[in-house]
């Protein structure tokens, strides 16, 4: 799976949103424990790199956040 480093902020945001609202379906619709796991760890990854961006002044590339691997 690709590293977040490695996406343009406008796709994490994107991404964000989107498993923002397959999260808010699941809270309605119901799904596994394994499901709304991955799904929450997705986005809390998603929001540690765009804070990680939005702090990081210098510039750097250094500090990637992997995806969580689900295999």
């Amino acid at each position: 799976m690709q590293e977040l480093g490695n996406l343009e902020t406008s796709r994490l945001v994107d991404l964000l949103a989107q498993h923002t609202a397959d999260y808010t379906k699941m809270m309605s619709e119901g799904t596994t424990e394994e499901e709304y796991a991955k799904c929450k760890l997705i986005i809390k990854a998603l929001q540690a790199e765009i804070e990680s961006r939005k702090t990081n002044t210098t510039g750097s590339e250094t500090n990637i956040t992997p995806l969580p691997d689900f295999s």
